[in-house]
């Protein structure tokens, strides 16, 4: 198990996984765990987008779950909405 500590821990998000034809697959909360980050099982060999939300700010990251690629996302970054 990593050690790694998010910042915003216990804390309530909105979130969304489109796939590349913009279908929603997974919308709703997600709560951190007390290391600050939460769990998301996405199916295997597709590029997807994702979007987190919360207090009116928002990150999205584009993720892949090709082999190789990477299973853990540490920097997104809430950003006001516009």
């Amino acid at each position: 198990m990593s050690s790694c500590q998010g910042e915003l821990a216990n804390t309530a998000f909105q979130v969304q996984i489109k796939d590349s034809n913009g279908r929603s697959l997974f919308q709703g909360e997600k709560v951190t765990m007390d290391n600050g980050f939460f769990d998301l099982w996405l199916p295997r060999d597709k590029k997807l987008e994702l979007i987190v939300s919360r207090n009116g700010k928002r990150a999205t990251e584009q993720v892949s779950t090709h082999a190789g690629s990477k299973t853990c996302y540490t920097t997104l970054e809430l950003s006001v909405e516009e």
